[in-house]
């Protein structure tokens, strides 16, 4: 198995998102369209709720329910789409068509739930600041996101060399956290807006998404 070189995976998924510009754009589109409501309606309410501290008589209405699902659902489409992108090229892709399998969904949502539950595992116990080790412990399940993506069976067993274990996790957990965290508090600090700091989030998770597509790759490569 091929090592995973950080710095050269960080700087080729920004060169990957530059030149596929036009295909994240495309496959990027129907998403962000049903991901509207949410965006500006759900996000903003409960930005409010937060900020204001009413949480009495907090009542869900059946809209705001579709509008999380529409969302739920625009982020597994893109995420598998970019992930087919990334490991296939754009050959695999297919941006008039937003449609996925049910067992895809199902799969990536099950996938996404089982690294959740772990994840909040130490929060429950009240040792909250464990929670990066236990990220780090699962961090090689992950790949299954593009086994899920390319139509390749689950492994839950999945181990790597200690390196590409350690980068692995610096790649997916620590450089998206810290850049994220970073452009948040500079655009909080300079007041720039709401929409600003979503944006730098998309940026931040589309990189995430194609650095793992890129160490998959990597790994996986004859030479």
């Amino acid at each position: 198995m091929n090592k995973i070189p950080i710095k050269k995976i960080s700087l080729a998924s920004f060169a990957f998102m530059v030149t596929n510009f036009s295909n994240i754009l495309k496959i990027s589109l129907i998403p962000f369209l049903i991901s509207i409501p949410f965006i500006f309606i759900v996000i903003p309410d409960f930005i409010e709720i937060l900020t204001t501290g009413k949480f009495d008589n907090i009542q869900v209405k059946v809209s705001t329910i579709v509008y999380i699902l529409l969302f739920i659902y625009a982020y597994v489409y893109l995420s598998i789409s970019i992930y087919r992108l990334t490991v296939l090229g754009p050959s695999s892709v297919n941006w008039l068509n937003p449609v996925i399998g049910l067992k895809k969904i199902a799969l990536f949502l099950l996938l996404a739930m089982i690294i959740g539950v772990l994840n909040f595992i130490p929060v429950i116990m009240g040792v909250g600041y464990l929670q990066l080790l236990v990220y780090f412990i699962i961090i090689p399940i992950v790949i299954n996101y593009i086994h899920i993506a390319i139509d390749k069976p689950i492994r839950y067993n999945l181990s790597l060399p200690f390196y590409n274990h350690v980068n692995l996790f610096i790649l997916q957990a620590f450089l998206p956290a810290l850049i994220g965290m970073s452009f948040v508090y500079i655009i909080d600090l300079f007041d720039y807006g709401y929409l600003l700091a979503l944006l730098v989030q998309i940026v931040v998770t589309c990189w995430t998404l194609i650095n793992l597509g890129l160490c998959y790759k990597v790994m996986n490569a004859s030479n």
